[in-house]
């Protein structure tokens, strides 16, 4: 329950939460589908009520029907693809794959928030145009 707060508090900042959860799914140490499982039910019951929440406070979801109907199109073929990969491979190649996602997430990351607090004053490249 902790997690999922803080989890929540941590998506009013930035949505990509994925990697934050999945950290402590890992950290259940459960087979390949019972950890894509159950990540997936996390991430879903968070999208959902982040959607509950957003639908409150008014927005506007019939102006982005066009882009919402192609995401769940990739989701559902990122799915399919997920569930033959995750067929195909065995715990420890799936354990060895997702801590080289999650380091590389979590470089990223580090990455982005250094250069955010070193270069935040840095000048803004622009495209030719005159201001």
């Amino acid at each position: 329950m902790v997690t999922g707060v803080f989890s929540s508090f941590l998506t009013m900042f930035f949505g990509g939460t994925g990697p934050f959860v999945a950290t402590y799914v890992k950290a259940q140490d459960l087979e390949r589908h019972a950890h894509v499982a159950t990540h997936a039910m996390f991430m879903t019951l968070q999208h959902l009520l982040k959607t509950v929440a957003f639908g409150i406070l008014g927005f506007a979801f019939s102006i982005w029907a066009g882009l919402i109907v192609l995401l769940i199109a990739a989701g559902v073929l990122g799915t399919l693809a997920g569930r033959v990969m995750l067929a195909r491979i065995d715990d420890r190649r799936f354990r060895i794959v997702l801590n080289a996602i999650l380091t590389l997430l979590a470089a990223r990351l580090i990455y982005a928030g250094a250069v955010d607090i070193f270069f935040t004053d840095a000048p803004q490249l622009t495209t030719g145009g005159q201001d």
